[in-house]
């Protein structure tokens, strides 16, 4: 319900695409709305509190109201929690909401006997994705949660949600309301944090003098260390980077206004230390990168240091707020997968506003919002409580607005969109880069339609596209999948995959992990015994899973064939699929990019049929000529193994590496080469121990075969130029090496 209508508002990175009040039901009339999150269906989940007052329907207590709407803001259903103690009904805020690995919806909430101040005691209720209300406890013997200074509420990865409680004392929830309270070794806890791992990582006060200490305990309950600050640094915030580096933020107790971030390692030791502007929070991102974030009003400032220390920037961004504001609280940050900021605040004055902006990873400001619901009627406030990012990218505030005279306070949800939408033609899974992983995703999408792409081409370049209704069991919008910008996947999407293989845009994202284990089906080679003859053909078929040990319930595979390109005629490499239980076309997509220079062959096989599929046997055949030099053993192994379901879960497989014997006997090994790369110079130095007077070509290659540097020398070392090379991995290849070829690979850390 939309009371005064919205503002539009576009500045060409967002658009504020609607504001939705929701009225409250009788007796009521406060609401405010305090938290909102969104599940992987584009759904919304927002929570806070209603209350009656005298000049509505008269005074009532509070009760918690848990709304999940669609993506338009429409109320799907509502649920509302109350609490009695034999007659008594108690006061009721709900101020966190928290999904379970089941998507199952956690509501937590404070209550107490008579008004706002005195909900401090710990209410939690868990809720089906259907509005049902599975169970609600209370923990009347817990009490002084509201005091908690961070009311941030983590899954664990034993499925146990974390959060702080009174005295920002740490504890742990489970799925069937099971409250743990873990060891305090401390008086209290300012600040804490967790790992990947569950090692808990806090802040702890001692005694009347509050001092403080750097501690770490870990999934067990057990202390692991307690460490006194260092150089008279009193702690004041922390942040965990990654699980071996953590950052701990204070000022100086012996030099006034100086300030300091020290790094610590997983043991306590010290990385590094150095001094900052000062800091109201620390932010940290997956590049291993963290941010200070130092006040709110009159302006925004922020420096980012990389995991060695080094300050990559510090920036200001003064705010243009109204001259009635004095300042900036409720705030909260949030990032997306690309490391880029989203502040939210609520700018406090003579009347309250709305604010929002976006910093990117690299420090610039893509957008400022100060938001007031409608500025024709001056009497109201704009608060706002909750900041939550979509699948998509796509920004939601949960927040109230007041009006006056009469006081009434109604909950409101706010929406922008995300920043302007692009397909790279080859990104499929959107991982954004080009490869055959993205060959799966054609597979779960595959025969999908939507909007076609307008001016398509198969360039790398970001084009502009429409949202698809659609998304596949991996949660990405199916437009990515249409490479072509057809509006429909099919096996011409390959197309782009192939043309852009091994490109990336920025900020790129994970790969999907690997999944080697012994617990599922085999991935081997099966060529028949005895040896080949050199300068002849063979066959070597590819087998997934066995009669004993078959392959369950499979959709797809991704993987690559290493194979020695000295031994092997790496042009005459070819691959059928033509008795592949997987499937064959139209009922499949089969793929194959074969790098000559490097020895690498990437395949990639998924059903078009949208159905799992059992069985064992030949999945591929690999045909290839040898060289007539060839001698010894042929050796390929398997690499980058990625296998999954229709649901887009990642499966085990186990990979077996193979030989294959030649008639002749192997010559002597080729002599070899050693490199080292120089930072400080920025030369990669080749050495070698052949005959100085022979003749060597050197180069270096990317993991995809583009030749990126190239020289030539008699001499056994040579320092090449690295310049021009990004952090990486490479490969450096030495011909004329007794008539042999040698590589090595080596990584770039800049």
């Amino acid at each position: 319900m939309t009371l005064f209508g919205m503002v539009p508002f576009s500045n060409g990175q967002t658009t504020l695409l609607w504001d939705t009040v929701y009225a409250l039901p009788q007796p009521y009339c406060i609401g405010v709305l305090n938290d909102v999150i969104n599940d992987n269906s584009g759904n919304v989940y927002t929570c806070g509190y209603m209350q009656g007052h005298g000049t509505c329907w008269g005074a009532t207590p509070f009760v918690g109201r848990l709304l999940k709407t669609d993506s338009n803001g429409t109320i799907l259903w509502e649920g509302v929690q109350d609490f009695y103690i034999g007659p008594l009904q108690y006061y009721v805020g709900s101020w966190g909401l928290a999904f379970d690995a089941d998507s199952n919806i956690y509501m937590f909430s404070g209550y107490g006997p008579n008004s706002s101040s005195a909900i401090d005691q710990l209410l939690i209720s868990k809720w089906d994705t259907s509005g049902n209300m599975i169970w609600e406890h209370n923990y009347s013997t817990y009490t002084g949660f509201n005091t908690a200074d961070d009311k941030t509420i983590r899954l664990r990865s034993d499925g146990k949600f974390y959060l702080k409680g009174e005295g920002n004392k740490p504890l742990t929830i489970d799925t069937s309301g099971a409250l743990t309270k873990l060891t305090v070794f401390g008086y209290s806890y300012s600040k804490t944090d967790l790992d990947s791992l569950d090692n808990l990582y806090s802040i702890a006060i001692y005694n009347s003098t509050f001092d403080r200490y750097f501690q770490k305990i870990n999934s067990n309950g057990t202390l692991q260390f307690s460490l006194p600050n260092i150089n008279s640094i009193q702690y004041t915030d922390l942040k965990v980077i990654d699980v071996n580096h953590i950052a701990v933020y204070g000022y100086s107790q012996v030099i006034p206004s100086t300030y300091y971030l020290t790094v610590f390692d997983s043991v306590g030791s010290l990385i590094w230390q150095q001094a900052v502007p000062p800091t109201n929070q620390l932010i940290s991102n997956t590049f291993g990168e963290i941010w200070t974030v130092d006040q709110f009003f009159p302006t925004v400032e922020l420096s980012k240091f990389d995991l060695n220390g080094n300050l990559l920037f510090t920036k200001s961004y003064p705010l243009p707020l109204s001259s009635t504001a004095s300042g900036i609280t409720n705030v909260n940050i949030k990032q997306d997968e690309q490391a880029n900021l989203y502040i939210s605040g609520l700018a406090s004055g003579s009347f309250n506003f709305a604010v929002l902006m976006k910093i990117t990873n690299n420090g610039n400001l893509a957008f400022y919002h100060q938001y007031d619901y409608s500025p024709v009627v001056a009497n109201q406030w704009e608060g706002v409580n909750g900041l939550s990012l979509d699948r998509e990218g796509n920004i939601y505030l949960a927040s109230d607005l007041t009006t006056f005279p009469v006081v009434n306070d109604y909950q409101l949800l706010i929406k922008y969109s995300k920043p302007p939408a692009v397909v790279w033609p080859g990104d499929a899974d959107y991982n954004l880069n080009a490869d055959n992983y993205d060959i799966l995703e054609l597979g779960l999408n595959y025969g999908i339609t939507g909007t076609t792409r307008s001016n398509a081409s198969l360039n790398w370049v970001a084009q502009p596209s429409a949202e698809w209704n659609s998304f596949s069991p991996s949660s990405i919008n199916s437009k990515h999948a249409d490479c072509n910008g057809d509006g429909i996947v099919s096996h011409s999407d390959t197309a782009a995959v192939s043309l852009n293989y091994g490109q990336s845009h920025p900020f790129r994202l994970m790969q999907p992990n690997s999944n080697s284990s012994a617990t599922g089906p085999d991935l081997y080679f099966d060529f028949p015994s005895g040896s080949v003859t050199p300068g002849g053909t063979a066959t070597i078929p590819v087998k997934l899973g066995t009669q004993s040990n078959p392959a369950t319930d499979f959709y797809g595979i991704a993987y690559t064939i290493d194979y020695d390109e000295n031994k092997i005629d790496p042009n005459s490499i070819s691959v059928s699929y033509s008795g592949s239980w997987l499937g064959q076309y139209p009922s499949a997509i089969n793929f194959a990019k074969n790098f000559p220079t490097t020895g690498q062959l990437d395949l990639a096989q998924v059903s078009a049929l949208h159905n799992n599929i059992t069985g064992y046997g030949t999945i591929a055949e690999i045909s290839f000529q040898l060289k007539p030099t060839a001698a010894g053993t042929i050796n390929f192994a398997f690499n980058n193994t990625y296998a999954i379901n229709n649901s887009s879960d990642n499966l085990p497989v186990n990979t077996l590496p193979y030989g294959l014997t030649t008639g002749l006997t192997e010559n002597p090994p080729i002599n070899p080469i050693s490199i080292y790369f120089n930072a400080a110079e920025d030369l990669i130095y080749v050495y070698t121990t052949t005959n100085p007077n022979e003749k060597r070509e050197v180069a270096v290659f990317n993991l995809v075969g583009q030749q990126l540097i190239h020289s030539a020398t008699s001499n056994n070392s040579l320092a090449l130029d690295a310049s021009s090379l990004a952090s990486g991995t490479y490969i450096v290849q030495v011909s004329g090496l007794n008539n042999k070829t040698a590589r090595l690979k080596f990584v770039i850390t800049r």
